[in-house]
Formats: C-alpha cells, sequence, structure tokens
C-alpha cells in the first residue's frame, strides 16, 4: 500500500475494514494458543510495516503507536469482556446463559476441563490484568443498573491502559527507543505528521521516531556486541559528520551535530516563519525552548506552545510540521553526503582516485 502511493491513514482504513474482521472472527469466545497467537500479531505488525515502508527490524511498540494501534490481543481482550456483560444481562431461560452459568460455577469450584484454555478461565484472566476483577467476582452487583454502552467505554479504558503501559515497560528496555520514550505521544492515535510533507520527508521522520534512521549508534545497536571492539565495550561511535566523539545518536543529530550547523540554522527560521502564520502558536516560546521542548518539535511528538497559555495540537499547525519535515529531511540528506565522504576518505583507494595528480 505505502509501495503505491496510499496514505497511511487510507491504508489503515482498509486494514481495519478488510483484513482484521477476518483475523478477530469469533475471538469473543476462543482464546488462541501462545504459537498462533503470535503468528497473528507478526500479521498486524507486516501489515504496519507495508504501511509505513519501515524495516523488519523496528521495535514492534513504536511502529503500532505511529498507526495509533494496539496489539491484536488487545482487541480480543475487549472484545471478551463485552461479551461477559452481554452474557450476565441476558436471559435465564437462553442455552447460550445456562452454558455460561455451568461454566463459571466451574471456575468458582476450581474445575477445569481438559483441552485449551477455558474461556470463563481467559476472562478472569484479563480482568485481573487490566483492573476489573470486581466486576468478574461480583457482577451483580457491578451490573446492578444496565448500561452496555458505560460498560464498553470502561472496558475500553482499562484495557487498552493496561496495553500502553506494557509498551511503555517494553520501551524502556529498548535502547533504540529511549528518546522515543522520552518523548512519546500522551495519546495512541495516528500521528498527524503522516498526511503533510512529501512521502520521503515522511519516511526520514518515521525512521527517526521509531529509531532505526540509520545512524551510527542505530546501526552498532542491531550488531552483536562481541563483535564490536573488545577492548572498550562501550565506547561510543563517532559521528562521521563532525568527527565528534560523543555517542551519534538521535539526540546528537538533531540538537549537537557540528557539521549541520547551517542546516539546523536554515531549518529553525522556516519553523519559526510557519509558526508566525499560525494565529494560536507561540513562535517565540517555540523556537526558544529547552532541550526537551526542541526535540519534542523537531521529533513531531509535542503538541506547540499556545499564545493563550493553552497548547496548540499539531493537526491545527500543519504548516509548521511541514517545516519540521523539510528541514530534518534536509538535515538527513547533508548528514548522509558527509558520511559517505568520510567513509570514502578512510579508504586507501579511494582517497588516491581523488587525490590531485
Amino acid at each position: 500500500l505505502h509501495r503505491y502511493g496510499y496514505s497511511a491513514r487510507c491504508s489503515s482504513r482498509l486494514y481495519n475494514a478488510m483484513a482484521r474482521p477476518i483475523v478477530e472472527y469469533g475471538s469473543e469466545v476462543w482464546t488462541p494458543a501462545a504459537n498462533l497467537s503470535k503468528q497473528i500479531q507478526r500479521g498486524q505488525n507486516w501489515a504496519a510495516r507495508t504501511i509505513l515502508g519501515l524495516p523488519k527490524h523496528t521495535p514492534e511498540p513504536a511502529l503500532l503507536s505511529e498507526l495509533g494501534w494496539y496489539p491484536a490481543s488487545t482487541r480480543r481482550d475487549e472484545l471478551k469482556l463485552r461479551r461477559f456483560y452481554r452474557l450476565h444481562r441476558m436471559e435465564h431461560d437462553w442455552v447460550v446463559k445456562r452454558i455460561y452459568e455451568t461454566r463459571r460455577q466451574d471456575w468458582l469450584n476450581g474445575r477445569r476441563r481438559n483441552g485449551a484454555t477455558p474461556w470463563c478461565y481467559a476472562v478472569a484472566d484479563i480482568a485481573q490484568r487490566v483492573g476489573l476483577d470486581d466486576a468478574w467476582r461480583n457482577p451483580d452487583a457491578f451490573f446492578a443498573e444496565p448500561d452496555e454502552a458505560g460498560w464498553n467505554e470502561l472496558v475500553a479504558d482499562h484495557v487498552r491502559m493496561a496495553a500502553e503501559d506494557a509498551d511503555a515497560a517494553r520501551m524502556r528496555t529498548m535502547p533504540s527507543l529511549q528518546l522515543y520514550t522520552r518523548m512519546a505521544p500522551t495519546q495512541r492515535t495516528m500521528q498527524p505528521y503522516l498526511e503533510v510533507g512529501t512521502r520521503r520527508q515522511q519516511q526520514t521522520m518515521r525512521r527517526l521516531r521509531t529509531g532505526v534512521l540509520g545512524l551510527p549508534t542505530t546501526t552498532a545497536r542491531m550488531q552483536p556486541r562481541p563483535a564490536r571492539t573488545l577492548l572498550v565495550p562501550d565506547q561510543p561511535d563517532p559521528c562521521p559528520a563532525c568527527g565528534s566523539a560523543g555517542p551519534a545518536d538521535e539526540q546528537h543529530f538533531l540538537i549537537a551535530c557540528a557539521y549541520l550547523h547551517d542546516v539546523r540554522d536554515r531549518m529553525w527560521q522556516a519553523i519559526a516563519q510557519a509558526a508566525k502564520q499560525c494565529k494560536n502558536v507561540d513562535w517565540t516560546s517555540l523556537v526558544t525552548g529547552n532541550l526537551d521542548d526542541q526535540l519534542g518539535v523537531l521529533l513531531l511528538a509535542r503538541p506547540l506552545p499556545g499564545l493563550d497559555g493553552k497548547e496548540v495540537p499539531l493537526f491545527k499547525a500543519k504548516s509548521v510540521m511541514a517545516a519540521v519535515l523539510a528541514g530534518v529531511d534536509d538535515m538527513w540528506q547533508a548528514y548522509t553526503v558527509a558520511g559517505e565522504l568520510a567513509v570514502d576518505a578512510s579508504d586507501p583507494e579511494v582517497a588516491l582516485t581523488q587525490a590531485p595528480a
């Protein structure tokens, strides 16, 4: 889809309308085995990578977060808890209700039949994990007032919050997502920058945010530690553009690389000019913020400061997003050229061919 020019939003809607219902069919009443659950998640990850055009080694939490998606198991958990409400509120003369009461009594008595995980055991585990254990253990009191819409909303909030906490814990253990974790968006929605700028500019921003841009520190993370230096295993990789001995990571690329000083200045001037065109954006605070504020702007990860003290959502400042995307992409192109020149200079054969006669 990404290859044929479909936008990320259009591709996401196609997946949610045509592929996801097939995978989720009947998931309210069945619990997949561990291997099948991993296969389903791999299929969702493949769809997300295809839509965003990201490589296979992109970390899963950041990959799904860019599109506003949750893991496939999150949706199954939500559907099971919704079914639990409908079963409990069902009339007693229904056969399905009788089966549910029998299986629930088995769970209360600690009886477990052979085979796959019983449905009541699966729902009890989900309810305990997302903080709705009281509803499962005492449904008569919890569902005293029939309000299916309110229950569905409560379930969605609890299940998604638990999924976000689990993803945040995973991201904190991934070196490639340290900056993303620090600048992580507060809401799991499709990122607005995916509808602004050119495809190349969006691709640069996607790779930068998800930690797979191709910086020296990024490529070193994917190598096994023994394959690197044995004398100083934690020695940071130098910057191929400015030669700095510090870690050539995303923060160095965006803020500190001396080689990109002129390109960076032009980018901030363009951002300030674009912010002036937005009525509610405080362009002075935008340009003169602290380190985290600057990183939040350049990663398009946080709302913009407003003139009235209120934050301005990014989707209301598309001109600023366009300026950031263009500026970061220009920096990356200059950085890439500098890296190629550094590699050529370190190669004796290339240096001889380029030396003056």
